[in-house]
Formats: structure tokens, sequence, C-alpha cells
């Protein structure tokens, strides 16, 4: 029923869109054209020593204070911290295991599979068609889930077998060959059992309840659970075990003092609390903590900038009639291949996407390019072959090669608009109102009628 409005939304969002046939000759031209080369890689972070340069004090202020936005640092807090994970016990485990043995013994005791995978399979796709997984080749499942099925003869139960998804009870139904066969199977997820769960849950609150009172390491002592302390940052605040915490960073950074115990959060994955020990605010980072890096990067860039004078002295004996391999022995620079490669390959040795590759692209074969540096080397390039792209090929799927084309650019356009829809969103926060406490005493109002 929500297909409609969403094929509506998606036409109104990406209304507009349109790709050029320039744009797709040019796609076309990126994924099938090829190049094989000959290269002279400088490597300067190799090639050259770090004490045939020098860099001054001077330097370094220069650099440090005309580049400040490198040297931001984020707010950072350090903190206590006890996680609850939510992740199934070993006896959730168990649990699971007899109720898939229970469902095994109903199958072999006369039930119906496909009723009985209907009522009870946590895969709903298959359950409404009775646990049917249809016909599948070897290797299309999980390798546990693969390996039992090929093992099993047909018309036998097999299992419990568990994989990532839970634990499945399978019927092998009929077999063509070796490498095919037709299967249905009942899943049963490894969840927590409720009284699990009631478990859990009573311990975050217990945790939460002593945190009001005491330190959060005696509150998790008392719970019979582990503090660890760990610092985090604002723009990453993560917490092994419990994943991303921004709710427990906005309290660290925007509520907290230190010493101040937090309410139990929850993610996904986990419960957990938080004691603020001590937080710092965002700011630079001072020179003599940046002296370091500014150093290397400097040493960088002079060892880059030398190595543009040496591949400039290759490039002369080119243009002097030279062989490139020959040029690079006299120099002692070593020469690799590489190829065939298309625009959008990754390249061992120079990369992707970068000016070492669209200068092979740009030359014919047997060229030789001019210097070609990049942010981490320095090239020079000659084409030994090249695959042109050809016209007739690309006409003969340009409509299938259009749709695919408008179709990426409306997912993107939809993606851009929720995420301006976020940005723009209003949102109130009314958890304080919704989460009181009821007051028993109070006198119930009866609704208003309109």
């Amino acid at each position: 029923r929500d297909v409609i409005p969403r094929s509506k939304l998606l036409r109104q969002v990406s209304s507009g869109i349109y790709v050029s046939d320039a744009e797709l000759w040019q796609e076309f031209r990126d994924q099938v054209e090829q190049v094989e080369i000959r290269y002279v890689p400088m490597d300067p972070s190799v090639r050259y020593e770090d004490e045939a340069f020098s860099v001054s004090d001077t330097e370094i202020e220069d650099y440090y204070g005309s580049n400040q936005e490198e040297f931001e640092v984020p707010a950072r807090a350090s903190l206590k911290a006890v996680v609850l994970d939510k992740t199934p016990t070993a006896t959730d485990t168990a649990a699971a295991y007899a109720e898939a043995q229970e469902l095994m013994q109903e199958i072999r005791e006369g039930g119906d599979f496909a009723e009985i995978a209907q009522a009870e399979s946590a895969d709903q796709p298959t359950a409404s068609v009775g646990g049917d997984l249809g016909v599948f080749s070897r290797g299309r499942m999980v390798p546990q889930f693969d390996s039992v099925v090929f093992a099993t003869t047909p018309g036998q139960l097999a299992g419990p077998v568990q994989t990532s998804f839970g634990l499945h009870v399978i019927e092998v139904q009929e077999r063509w060959s070796q490498d095919s066969v037709k299967a249905r199977h009942i899943l049963v997820p490894i969840t927590r059992t409720d009284e699990s769960e009631i478990q859990l849950l009573t311990l975050a609150d217990s945790l939460e309840d002593l945190g009001e009172e005491m330190a959060l390491d005696q509150a998790a002592s008392l719970a019979g659970l582990t503090s660890t302390e760990l610092d985090i940052a604002q723009n990453f605040p993560f917490l092994p075990g419990a994943g991303q915490v921004s709710e427990g960073a906005d309290w660290a950074f925007e509520e907290a003092s230190p010493g101040d115990v937090s309410p139990v959060f929850e993610t996904s994955t986990a419960f957990y609390s938080l004691e603020l020990v001590s937080s710092e605010p965002e700011g630079i980072l001072p020179i003599e903590d940046a002296k370091t890096a500014i150093e290397s990067t400097l040493l960088f860039d002079a060892k880059m900038n030398q190595a543009q004078i040496d591949a400039q002295e290759l490039v002369a004996l080119v243009r002097g009639g030279s062989v490139l391999s020959n040029a690079a022995a006299d120099l002692a620079l070593d020469v690799r291949m590489a190829g065939p490669f298309s625009r959008r390959d990754f390249v061992a040795g120079i990369g992707r996407q970068n000016a070492a590759v669209g200068a092979a692209f740009g030359l014919g074969i047997g060229d030789v390019s001019e210097v070609v540096p990049t942010p981490a080397n320095v090239y020079v390039i000659e084409v030994l072959t090249r695959t042109d792209a050809d016209s007739t090929a690309w006409l003969t799927q340009l409509t299938e090669q259009r749709q695919s084309a408008i179709s990426i650019r409306q997912q993107a356009r939809l993606g851009e608009w929720i995420e301006a829809l976020r940005a723009s969103a209003d949102i109130s926060d009314r958890r304080d109102v919704v989460l009181a406490p009821v007051d028993e005493d109070a006198i119930p109002q009866m609704p208003m009628l309109f």
C-alpha cells in the first residue's frame, strides 16, 4: 500500500533530472576505454633521506599560522562508563535451540512443515509460503546452511543449524544434481527470552537508581558490573560495546559537570551509563604538539619538489631522443608496467582517478608525458597500447544506460532531499513531559469532543 506514495515522492523530488548524451558517452568511455603504460615513479618518500633537507622554526611557525584549520581539535571528555550488552546470553541460545528441537520433534510426529513454518518461522518472506526456499545452487546460501543442505538426503530434516540469522530447521525436498536442491526452512531467532529481557531491564534500572546516589564505579560494583575509563571526542562519540553514543555525548558535553552520573541510555546493542570525569572544549592544537607533524609535512613537500626537478631531468633526456627505459636506467630510476586499465580502475602503484591516470588517457600510443605530480608521488608515463570506445556499441546500449543513470541520480536526489529535510526540521524535545511519572492522585480528565 505504500509503494504508490513512495513512487510519487520519488517523481516529485527527482523531477527535472536530465542526462545528456555527452555525459553518457563520457561515462561509457570511462568504463570501456583502456590503456597499458610504462611509467617511472619517483617515490620521494623512499628516494630521498630526511637528512638531505632542513626545516627551520620560522617555516614551522609560518605553516602553523597559515593552516590553523588543520590543527582544530574537537571537544573531548574523559568518562567512566558501564555497558550492559543486549546480546543474547548462552541461556537464551539454549532456549532457542530447545524451541527449534521442539519444532523438529513436532514435524517428525506428523506435524505439517508448511503450517508450522507459517506459524513459527521468523523469516517472514518464506514463512508466508510454508518456508519454501525454492531451488538454489551450491554456494548461494551462507556456508553453515549450505554445507548441511547439500549433505542431507531428500525428504530428511536437518538442524538446528546456526547462522548469523538464527537457528534453521531444514527439510531438503528434492535434489536434481550434486549442485542443485529444493528446500524449505523454519527460522528460530536467537533473542533474549522474556525472563532474560526482564533481568536486563531490571539491572539497567538498578544501575540508574544507584547512579543517582553514588559514583558510577561504586554503583557498578554494587550491581555486579564493571566500569571502564575512556576518552571520547564530540565529533565521534564511540563507546566500545555500545557503538555510537550520541545521546550520551550530548549529556556529557552540554549538560554534565565533573562527577555527574548520567541516566541509563540505550543504543541498538546496549544500555550504558556514564560519569563525567573532565572535559576540554574544542580548540587549536598548541604549536608544540603540532611541531612534529608540521615538520614531516614540510619535509615531504621538499622531497616532492626535488622529485619534480629530477623527473624534469628524465623528461628532458626523452625529449632529447632517449628511450624512456634507457633514460630511467641512466638516472638509476625504476621502470614499471601497468594495465590495461580503465579510467575508473584502481591501478597498483598509481592509485585511482588521479592526475597520473588522467595523463595516461590524454596521451597517444608511444607518447611520453611531462612531469605528473599527484598528492603522494611524481610520475613520468609512456603509453604502450590503448583501446578506444566504440560509438556503435555505445548506441546499442544507450537506452539501458540512460535509465540506469537516471535511476542513480534519482536516488542521490532523494537522499539529498531527506538530509535537507532533517537539517531544517524543528524538533521539540518533550521527553520530560511524555515520560513524566503519572500522578495517581490526579483526577482523570475527560477528552474534549469535537
